[in-house]
């Protein structure tokens, strides 16, 4: 409102108040992008019936990640627009986590001591059980989590030499959504903590959205080799038969 009552009177508002302006609109804008961030990992793997080529331990981690920033940014007085997307993409892990679990094969075992673990630490912080500094030191925390969420996918898919179902547009989004929030996190002041945290979300998505793009093309180029020697195959053939 002060932006447009400073432009309606012919002023040109400071690059200061400006900035805040664009922080907020993009901060809402993503936490509304991020309601469909990972809508087309869950689509594929649902379709194909299939988590071949996703790592377990990156999407527990990952969800342990999303779940600790958003009770850092509950804890710290953040505005939604701040932290939104971290609760969205929180739901939806636990969707895509699911899935995960009922497509890859994991033991009951294995997948009831996550689940426990879990729990018990929501239940700690919902309950203030853990208070505001231990809230703050799993966040100082989240960016060496949010580290090794990424790193078994990045290894998983240099070993395996591709990508299984993993969705481009899901980290594509997930890469943008993590440039705008280092902007939105310095503008916003939300600590150096948070602007650490989306850097290297960035780098780390970065690195799995190239591992898409490049097995994506070197798999498309096998396909057409095989093409080639199929048809020069089934030509041979042909003149045989003639």
């Amino acid at each position: 409102l002060e932006v447009l009552g400073m432009v309606a009177q012919g002023q040109v508002p400071p690059a200061e108040l400006l900035k805040r302006l664009l922080s907020k609109g993009l901060g809402y804008a993503l936490v509304l992008a991020s309601a469909l961030v990972k809508v087309p990992q869950i689509s594929n793997i649902v379709t194909s019936q299939s988590a071949a080529g996703l790592a377990p331990l990156s999407f527990e981690l990952e969800l342990v990640g999303y779940t600790i920033t958003t009770g850092y940014s509950v804890d710290r007085g953040l505005a939604f627009a701040q932290y939104g997307e971290s609760a969205f993409l929180l739901l939806q892990g636990i969707v895509l986590l699911a899935l995960i679990y009922r497509y890859s094969g994991q033991s009951p075992a294995r997948v009831a001591a996550f689940v426990v673990a879990y729990a018990a630490m929501v239940a700690a912080a919902a309950s203030g059980w853990a208070g505001s500094e231990a809230i703050a030191a799993a966040y100082n925390f989240n960016t060496v989590l949010y580290m090794y969420a990424r790193l078994p996918q990045i290894w998983k898919n240099h070993s395996e030499g591709g990508t299984g179902q993993l969705s481009v547009v899901t980290f594509l989004m997930n890469f943008m959504g993590c440039l705008v929030r280092v902007f939105t996190s310095v503008v916003e002041d939300a600590g150096l903590a948070m602007v650490r945290t989306y850097v290297l979300g960035a780098v780390l998505n970065g690195v799995i959205l190239g591992q898409i793009l490049h097995y994506s093309k070197k798999g498309g180029a096998k396909a057409e080799k095989k093409g080639r020697k199929a048809s020069k195959a089934g030509k041979k053939a042909s003149k045989k038969t003639k």
